[in-house]
């Protein structure tokens, strides 16, 4: 199992804004993250005391950046930076995630990786019931990013 600080040197989300607190499976395909940020009334997501399901979309974007991470080989240069360029098939069976009382679970399967950006099905849910499943496309750009194992953590 990976957990928060390991993540927070690999990816580029600091802070609070770094919504994922373990890995607990990944291969070189897919991840599954797991986190209790949803309940936080701290989220920076968090509007009116209230934390959309929309936003599962970008737990899902996380866990494909830490995917990339944990998924790059030695010696192969920057991750590219992605941005979230078209989201599909987006489905939410609740409103809210925020009164989720179990911990929330991010499942993201690459489906195609192409030198512009690459292509990730996702699953959120809790305690076995399914609150969000989509596809998203990550566009990608050079940013000079690279993960370090050394980095120190964010508050």
């Amino acid at each position: 199992m990976i957990d928060a600080a390991t993540i927070r040197t690999l990816v580029p989300h600091g802070g609070s804004m770094c919504l994922l607190q373990t890995v607990e499976r990944w291969d070189p395909v897919s991840i599954e993250c797991a986190t209790e940020t949803h309940r936080d009334p701290q989220n920076p997501l968090r509007r009116e005391s209230f934390l959309s399901s929309v936003h599962l979309v970008e737990y899902a974007v996380q866990a494909a950046a830490l995917h990339a991470a944990l998924s790059r080989g030695e010696g192969e240069g920057p991750l590219l930076a992605g941005m979230l360029a078209v989201i599909r098939n987006l489905r939410l069976a609740v409103d809210h995630i925020d009164t989720q009382a179990a911990t929330l679970k991010v499942m993201a399967s690459r489906l195609l990786v192409q030198p512009e950006g690459v292509l990730y099905d996702f699953k959120a849910y809790c305690a076995g019931s399914e609150l969000a499943q989509g596809r998203f496309a990550i566009a990608l750009v050079d940013s000079g990013f690279r993960p370090r194992r050394d980095r120190p953590e964010t508050p």
